[in-house]
């Protein structure tokens, strides 16, 4: 599969490994049983591999170069930096960059697993397990990370800190002086599960908007439940229509949104529209299947290839020559993937026709008028989305058009004193169609022709 590591990754540059605390067996066994179902061997091998760097005693690795780990995981780097993002999604890692004079210099900090009951009580983990295992292997693990309870009938009868000890005053020895430890970190075992967005993703307006009318109060919505009700919806792909009907459904009498209620509402709402399916983890690059291309053979194909292959975000970046995209963007991207429900193929093409189309700016008006006709009409492949660019494009001039109508004048005066040439994509442009490909500078032929080079010479990975 092509990716964009080389814009984020070269085997060329050095990491370090940060580990704080040795994982205990128990942590072992999470990872294996529980953790490489979702993110698979590899990405658990490259986990182990970091882990092994580390000498005992100590809390960071020897500095070595990403061309070490090509060769000890017998992997290209696509495939390592992918298993790294992995590992960062699901809470297993976080990564560190910094630009300096040789190049990029990474520390990779290992983070300890959830414990068992945190895995088994997060609201997404389980659900996505149980999509990967036979249900009478996912009892199995119940079973080999749980026991029963202590009895109700045992009372606690442990002492407390304040019935064995004292505070006395006696002469003070010379006190320890803090600020020398301010800048060191001490050996500790941090598990802080994988980050999300989902508050930010979720409408939540458009969801008061639509509770105006019943009786719930805004200060139902406490930090949990609002937690609950985005997550739900992003594991269950509900709506904001319908998770608001659900709501309704879940207010306990003292006017609470009772969350165990919410969540067993939303599962059953799946199973009436899924059935017996479950909900899949998934990266967020175009779903299998609907892509078209796997083994390209034209220069089209190659591009349509990597619009199904690459994010959102490694598209951006490399559309920027390699500079990481603005907030700005960034949530405009998101917006669209959320509120149009495009998936990231599409966007990627959505992404190319309108930066090429305005001096390589992401105008949010004119992304979000395109987004919304390819969401009415039901465009969900890249195919799809490229054909209709094409055929659409005299059209979606024509609103760029409307829009910047206002400051056409102005436009057109700092365009000509910088003598700036309108650019548009090449797969448009029918005046090239008949030019040699080789003269063609397209994304994917880019990408293509880097990748050959980072991965073909083997010059470029010395230590």
């Amino acid at each position: 599969m092509m990716q964009y590591s080389w814009m984020f990754v070269n085997p060329k540059d050095r990491y370090v490994v940060l580990y704080k605390d040795k994982l205990s067996e128990m942590d072992h066994k999470v990872i294996q049983y529980l953790y490489q179902p979702l993110i698979g061997g590899l990405s658990i091998s490259l986990y182990l591999t970091f882990i092994n760097e580390v000498t005992t005693g100590l809390m960071y690795s020897k500095q070595t170069t990403h061309r070490w780990l090509m060769d000890v995981l017998g992997m290209p780097l696509d495939e390592i930096y992918q298993c790294r993002r992995r590992l960062e999604g699901i809470g297993l890692l976080k990564t560190y960059k910094k630009a300096t004079e040789e190049g990029n210099v990474f520390i990779y900090e290992i983070m300890a697993p959830l414990t068992a009951e945190k895995f088994f009580h997060d609201d997404l983990l389980p659900i996505y397990l149980q999509q990967k295992l036979d249900s009478r292997h996912y009892e199995r693990l119940l079973t080999m990370f749980s026991d029963k309870k202590i009895p109700d009938d045992y009372e606690d009868v442990t002492h407390s800190f304040t019935d064995v000890f004292e505070s006395e005053f006696k002469n003070p020895k010379e006190l320890v002086e803090t600020k020398r430890i301010v800048q060191n970190q001490f050996f500790s075992k941090e598990a802080q599960g994988y980050s999300a967005n989902f508050i930010e993703q979720f409408d939540f307006e458009l969801l008061f908007a639509s509770l105006k009318s019943s009786f719930i109060s805004r200060k139902s919505f406490t930090p949990a439940v609002m937690e609950a009700v985005a997550t739900l919806a992003y594991l269950y792909k509900i709506g904001v229509m319908d998770m608001g009907k659900l709501i309704l459904r879940c207010q306990n009498e003292h006017e609470e949104i009772d969350i165990d209620e919410l969540r067993k509402c939303a599962r059953e709402l799946f199973l009436i529209n899924h059935g017996e399916e479950m909900p899949a983890i998934i990266e967020r690059v175009q779903p299998e299947f609907e892509r078209t291309i796997f083994e390209p053979k034209t220069q089209e194909e190659h591009l349509l290839y990597t619009f199904e292959t690459t994010s959102p975000l490694e598209f951006l970046v490399s559309l920027s020559e390699g500079a990481l995209p603005s907030e700005k963007d960034l949530a405009l991207v998101e917006k669209v993937m959320v509120n149009q429900k495009l998936p990231p193929g599409v966007v990627n093409v959505l992404l190319h026709y309108v930066m090429l189309r305005s001096d390589m700016k992401l105008q949010s008006n004119y992304v979000e008028t395109i987004a919304s006709h390819w969401a009415r009409k039901k465009i969900t492949t890249v195919r799809e989305a490229y054909e209709t660019a094409k055929n659409e494009h005299k059209q979606y001039q024509k609103w760029a058009d409307e829009k910047q109508n206002k400051n056409k004048k102005a436009s057109n005066r700092r365009a000509a004193s910088s003598g700036r040439k309108e650019m548009i994509p090449e797969w448009m442009d029918d005046s090239k169609k008949k030019e040699p490909a080789a003269q063609t500078e397209d994304i994917a032929e880019r990408a293509r022709r880097l990748k050959e080079q980072i991965q073909g010479n083997p010059q470029t990975g010395g230590e």
